[in-house]
């Protein structure tokens, strides 16, 4: 089977392209994105036919300079008709010299203006999924939720499957967009395979085993630590949450990229490539911790982060230890209650008071490392083809 991977490229999109690859199908991928992911590993292990579209877009010279260093968003160029006919052009001259059986797009808003050239556009008689790794795509739903819904109603009849993250995401956009008679699967977060998960075999390099100089606890946070107060990256700024929580003696380790000063209990942990977060590598380091701490912002409409929590959720889960949410996560509340891997909390004393009953911490772990095949890629891989022959079936 030949299939396109239609979307943005970074981390979690790769993800997507390791699995179909195991599945032995033959990929191919269409990134849309400014933004271009790439490093060694990547180039070397999959063998992945690639076209950036913004990349073969015609600009005048200097300005696609120009937009690449000062454009935080592409979306501004989605308002020009120049890029949208040009978009139309390389994706009819693509699509001539390329047949494909399937095509997966990925996700949201940094696609939905070439979503709409592709589904509706382009008329192509090609089957078509849709994974949303999160909705609504903005934290707070005001104007731009708006439109967000507008587009998906303009082309969501046009889609023949969709990949949901969480049931809670599945209730919610069924009932904003009404897909409810689309094909559909529901998998935890982007699913590693297994061989990206925590391993006991695995031994650490000296400089990345954990030094415990005390016997309070030590968490590891895994998202975003640049700390932008940009209006689209505010949820990612918790920096006055983690040194709130560093105040209450309770070790932190962040990536080096942040912004934070270190401190008796803010620490730094190293930058690994992109080998070792497939490999397990990455899993095993982060498995040393007592839990892994897994916060956004909360303001405004707080849907997004009650339906999912995406990529730093999923690296949490291959480190087989506790994972600590905020009490607002319905998803992530369902999970810990099924697999006892985890626990939310409201104020920084009842985080405290949790991570000091070390019995129940111990419990965790215990369940978390029991349960890391629940979690994977394998453990779906058979439902996973099953529902994209349906979804073939059904358009055929």
């Amino acid at each position: 089977m030949k299939i396109l991977f239609f979307g943005r490229l970074c981390e979690e999109s790769i993800v997507w392209l390791q699995n179909l690859s195991s599945l032995n199908y033959s990929i191919s991928f269409i990134n849309t994105h400014q933004n271009y992911f790439d490093d060694e590993y990547y180039r070397n292990n999959l063998k992945i036919d690639k076209f950036d579209l913004f990349k073969n877009h015609k600009f005048p010279y200097g300005i696609k300079n120009l937009m690449e260093l000062y454009l935080y968003d592409k979306r501004i160029l989605n308002y020009s008709p120049g890029y949208l006919r040009t978009t139309k052009d390389l994706l009819q001259r693509y699509f001539c010299e390329n047949s494909f059986d399937l095509i997966f797009t990925w996700w949201g808003s940094d696609v939905f203006y070439e979503l709409y050239i592709l589904l509706v556009e382009l008329k192509l008689n090609i089957p078509v999924i849709h994974i949303i790794n999160t909705y609504p795509a903005m934290p707070i739903r005001s104007v731009y939720g708006f439109f967000e819904d507008q587009f998906y109603k303009r082309f969501i009849d046009k889609i023949d499957g969709i990949v949901y993250y969480s049931g809670e995401m599945k209730n919610y956009f069924t009932n904003k967009i009404r897909s409810e008679e689309i094909t559909s699967i529901t998998i935890i977060d982007p699913p590693y395979s297994m061989k990206s998960y925590y391993q006991e075999r695995i031994t650490l390099k000296k400089n990345h085993v954990l030094d415990r100089q005390d016997d309070s606890p030590y968490l590891i946070f895994l998202g975003r630590t640049d700390f932008s107060n940009d209006f689209r990256r505010k949820k990612d700024n918790v920096k006055s949450e983690l040194l709130n929580i560093s105040k209450h003696k309770i070790h932190i380790f962040l990536r080096q990229t942040s912004s934070i000063k270190e401190s008796d209990y803010i620490h730094f942990y190293p930058s690994f490539s992109s080998e070792e977060l497939l490999n397990g590598y990455f899993a095993t380091y982060v498995h040393q911790f007592d839990a892994s701490l897994t916060i956004y912002n909360e303001f405004g409409n707080t849907r997004r982060y009650m339906n999912g929590l995406s990529t730093r959720f999923a690296y949490s889960l291959t480190a087989g230890i506790p994972i600590i949410t905020r009490g607002s996560s319905i998803f992530a509340k369902k999970i810990f209650q099924k697999h006892n891997n985890g626990f939310t909390y409201s104020t920084i004393a009842e985080l405290k008071r949790q991570l000091l009953n070390t019995d129940q911490l111990a419990k965790m772990k215990r369940s978390a490392e029991k349960n890391i095949d629940f979690f994977s890629f394998e453990s779906y891989a058979e439902e996973f083809k099953c529902f994209l022959e349906s979804v073939i079936n059904k358009k055929t």
